[in-house]
């Protein structure tokens, strides 16, 4: 139907204004120029300020008391500074009075699931899940795994969703294209918010509602994916996907979990449990350590031949096993600003190789050429055929020759590049056909 011929035009102007929880019902206007207002969560302290308005709403100047600000900002910061919420929250709060009223209610998944004013919100959130495209809800369900309130880099939340067959092969596109506009979809159904977007509009970083988290179901969750809070007992074996969180160090009681295929660590204590756990995880796909504190790992490393991410961004590992060249499946090694300087000649074997992330910043050179320093490949690169990304490699030797014959690299770093091999390089870079960066 077409909506402009049921509107009367004054002066050959009309406006319609449609409020919607997808994006891109704004562009299907039937040829009316449309314009789109991106409505942002209300500032802390805009959303304190609206909380305390329905809550105290009784109290002279709508001033939170004292003894109940810790427990009310808390419920504040649990809503995402959604206002629909924060104003549901504020008036159910409002009949509540005394320190233990307030504390039997500081739970938001009680309030979700006991709150009548918020069973709007509820039901809005829930519709927006279950309406979401069956081949996007793994990927949503996948950021549960990250910590509450974790600003998740787009790239590395791709490379989880590929190394774990989240995104399918599809011809004339890449798995890269095609996962990013699966997070595109996310942000345009606004189940994930994006905190930064890059100069082409791309989200660069993201993070997931608290409330959606809390809002699936028990079911849903625990059979996609297990978060190791310390928090109550949980099931390990038959886990699929687990992130730890917590400093306990109750795992290593576990004899194994045979069918998990992430392992995510967030938790400093982690390091001894993997080496425990590790050679009993046949099946991973994706291990990943960043921002921990292991120094070293395990030779057992070598037996996951499933594995297809490893993730070791700024961890204090000073160098890779021998055995790494086992993880013949591996597709993405991430080794950025950590002590390694060198690749092992193992690295040779891992021929499903794409992504290989290897520099390091020198902050104390930020003026100068030498911010970045890559790694040595002390073998020869070029035998690597799949590989799509890799940065920075370290030029010495004949590194720049076998560069040049990796015309299928779509993006390249080199550090240290010697002057009597710019020519080379300059002669060899005209036969990159696919090189973006």
């Amino acid at each position: 139907m077409q909506l402009r011929w049921h509107f009367q035009i004054i002066n050959g102007h009309v406006r319609i204004v449609v409020t919607t929880r997808k994006e891109d019902v704004g562009f299907g206007s039937s040829g009316i120029r449309s314009h789109i207002l991106h409505i942002r969560p209300l500032e802390n302290s805009e959303a304190w300020s609206l909380f305390c308005m329905k809550a105290f709403s009784g109290y002279p100047d709508r001033t939170c008391p004292s003894e109940l600000k810790a427990l009310a900002k808390e419920l504040v910061k649990k809503c995402d500074c959604l206002p629909l919420a924060v104003a549901a929250l504020g008036g159910q709060m409002s009949s509540k009075k005394s320190m233990i009223e307030w504390s039997v209610c500081d739970n938001l998944n009680w309030q979700l699931y006991n709150n009548q004013k918020l069973e709007v919100v509820k039901n809005i959130l829930l519709r927006s899940f279950d309406e979401l495209p069956y081949p996007l809800k793994p990927c949503f369900l996948y950021c549960c795994l990250f910590p509450e309130d974790h600003i998740i880099r787009r790239k590395r939340l791709i490379r989880l969703w590929i190394a774990e067959g989240f995104i399918p092969q599809v011809s004339r596109i890449t798995s890269k294209e095609l996962a990013e506009s699966y997070l595109m979809e996310l942000a345009c159904w606004s189940m994930l918010q994006v905190i930064e977007r890059n100069q082409s509009g791309r989200p660069k970083a993201c993070k997931m509602h608290d409330l959606l988290c809390e809002l699936l179901s028990v079911s849903e969750r625990e059979e996609f994916c297990t978060i190791y809070d310390g928090r109550g007992d949980i099931e390990l074996y038959n886990a699929h996907r687990l992130s730890t969180q917590t400093t306990n160090e109750d795992l290593e009681s576990y004899s194994g979990m045979p069918q998990l295929r992430s392992f995510l660590v967030f938790a400093a204590h982690s390091m001894y449990v993997l080496y425990t756990l590790l050679s009993k995880l046949k099946n991973l796909r994706v291990l990943d350590l960043e921002n921990s504190t292991i120094e070293k790992l395990p030779d057992s490393l070598g037996i996951l031949f499933n594995l297809r991410c490893l993730n070791l961004k700024r961890t204090q590992v000073a160098e890779l096993p021998k055995s790494i060249g086992g993880l013949i499946n591996l597709e993405t090694l991430n080794i950025r600003d950590t002590p390694i300087k060198k690749l092992p000649i193992g690295v040779a074997r891992l021929k499903n190789l794409r992504n290989l992330i290897m520099y390091r910043y020198n902050h104390g050179h930020v003026c100068l050429f030498q911010y970045v320093s890559g790694t040595r490949a002390l073998f020869k690169i070029y035998r690597l055929k799949k590989l799509r990304v890799t940065s920075f490699v370290e030029a010495e030797g004949d590194t720049i020759r076998q560069l040049g014959k990796m015309t299928q690299l779509n993006r390249m770093g080199i550090s240290n590049m010697r002057e009597m091999d710019e020519m080379d390089f300059c002669s060899s870079i005209l036969n990159f056909k696919r090189l973006r960066y």
